[in-house]
């Protein structure tokens, strides 16, 4: 495995506690091969011991085979040997696993698999919370979720708790990240900037209005052509070929993408204005005495009930006493 850049952080994260075997080179490059050497370092001094961390044999135990037996403290019988998928060792496999929990695909537009797919099922969300189904509730529940994603991914890097790699095609020397050897081909990952996944959910996002404005250009098309009774349906067929359909379709698509972001744009405006509005303490304090004193009514009219309650008890016992003394 070699690290170009500032990337022995990786290390930190595994609990790797020994560096020793990190080479670094004039160029800045740094070449880790310390993996098996460690362990037998380790084995040598006591058998069948290896130094790891409890989070690191944790690690360990989620990701290897599920035929693999580990005791606390111990590598598997064949732990020098232990590769971890691709024909790597067992750390190069370890680092490897850690970032492809983190991976997300960058397509050739640029924009996010992984938060397409999020924003999708969010979009999807608020849509499930609404009755209507005009354009402005797509482009309500559209602006909801651009906004919800960028603040969770500024957040995410603002305290350090989000992390996002992705496959890197370079081949230079000016690469920064992790480069491992897989079937004697060079595969090499690195971390994304905060600007970066910014601007690749941006493209993703735009891919999921374009995708909202064809499916409603789609139904709004759909309702427009559908044949009256009575119509001649041939001569409307031959009005409506596929190749008219098809140019139909992109233009009320273009036309629907551009209300859509109108829309967007304007919500989400409105939407940023209320969450920056300050809070208005006199109205809060209002409304909590207000409810406050309808509490207090109301504990007054249950202790009221409670008292003549008490007082009728008290005439029904005297009453019933009187008629005793009568009776008697």
């Amino acid at each position: 495995m070699k690290i170009y850049g500032d990337y022995t952080f990786l290390l930190d994260k595994l609990n790797v506690r020994n560096h020793s075997q990190v080479q670094v080179f004039q160029n800045g490059t740094k070449i880790v091969e310390f993996a098996d050497q460690f362990i037998e370092s380790q084995k040598a001094v006591s058998k069948d011991k290896v130094s790891i961390s409890k989070e690191g044999l944790d690690f360990l135990r989620d990701h290897l085979p599920d035929d693999t037996v580990m005791e606390e403290g111990a590598l598997p019988k064949d732990g020098t040997k232990l590769v971890m998928g691709d024909g790597l060792s067992l750390m190069d496999g370890l680092c490897r696993s850690y970032i492809l929990k983190r991976l997300d695909n960058i397509g050739v537009n640029g924009a996010s698999s992984n938060l397409y797919n999020e924003m999708s099922a969010r979009y999807e969300e608020e849509m499930g919370l609404r009755d209507g189904r005009e354009v402005r509730d797509h482009a309500e529940s559209l602006a909801r979720t651009h906004l919800a994603m960028q603040e969770k991914i500024r957040e995410g890097y603002a305290n350090g708790t989000r992390e996002v790699w992705v496959l890197d095609q370079s081949t230079g020397e000016d690469f920064t990240g992790v480069e491992f050897e897989i079937e004697g081909r060079a595969v090499r990952y690195r971390k994304l900037t905060m600007e970066e996944e910014l601007d690749s959910m941006e493209k993703a996002f735009g891919l999921l209005k374009e995708d909202v404005a064809v499916q409603l250009a789609k139904e709004n098309t759909q309702k427009t052509y559908c044949f009256e009774e009575g119509a001649d349906k041939k001569e409307d067929k031959e009005a409506w070929s596929a190749e008219d359909a098809f140019w139909k379709t992109a233009k009320v698509t273009d036309e629907m993408l551009d209300e859509l972001e109108k829309l967007i744009a304007e919500i989400e405006e409105l939407l940023k204005k209320e969450a920056e509005k300050p809070e208005d303490i006199g109205a809060r304090l209002t409304q909590e005495l207000a409810a406050h004193g309808a509490q207090i009514v109301a504990d007054g009219q249950r202790q009221a009930q409670c008292a003549n309650y008490r007082k009728m008890s008290k005439l029904t016992m005297d009453a019933q006493s009187l008629l005793g003394y009568i009776k008697a």
